[in-house]
């Protein structure tokens, strides 16, 4: 068949190469395509606007009168199809909670990388209005809690604390 090749730069992509063979176009990432992903800004707050995105209440210390505290996660060089996890580590250094995140970006190729951002909400562990678990105190949230993000098998790519009084 006959190749075209033609170079498009995106400025979101870096470099890929649209190749057109047998009436089909192919993507190829080029080498600048697949740097690795990196945490540009990760902050704890009380909320996230839905509509806005605007964080609502930036604070790293919450106290009991907090029903929850959000994260906010914003991932630079992300590539279509890729999976992040993010754990949360209560004060005793047992996992709270771990979420998965995969990036789509529907007919982009793999080697596409974008910007994106994560936010994931924690309820603190109130029990007392729960038959039974009553002997569970607000004492148990309290102390230096650790959120860490990690590309699936690969190593963390960042982590932070906040504190809960």
């Amino acid at each position: 068949g006959w190749f075209i090749s033609e170079t498009i730069t995106r400025k979101s992509t870096g470099d890929i190469t649209l190749i057109l063979e047998d009436g089909k176009w192919k993507f190829y990432g080029n080498q600048k395509g697949y740097s690795a992903p990196t945490v540009s800004n990760m902050l704890t707050c009380e909320s996230v606007n839905d509509t806005t995105g605007e964080l609502i209440g930036v604070k790293s210390l919450f106290t009991q009168s907090d029903e929850s505290v959000t994260v906010f996660i914003s991932v630079n060089n992300a590539r279509n199809g890729s999976i992040f996890n993010v754990k949360c580590y209560k004060p005793d250094g047992s996992l709270f909670s771990e979420n998965s995140y995969t990036v789509n970006w529907g007919d982009y190729p793999n080697c596409a990388s974008l910007n994106t951002n994560l936010y994931q909400s924690y309820s603190f562990p109130n029990y007392q209005d729960i038959p039974g678990f009553e002997d569970v105190s607000w004492d148990d949230n309290i102390g230096i809690w650790k959120i860490e993000i990690s590309e699936l098998g690969m190593n963390i790519l960042k982590q932070i604390t906040f504190d809960v009084k």
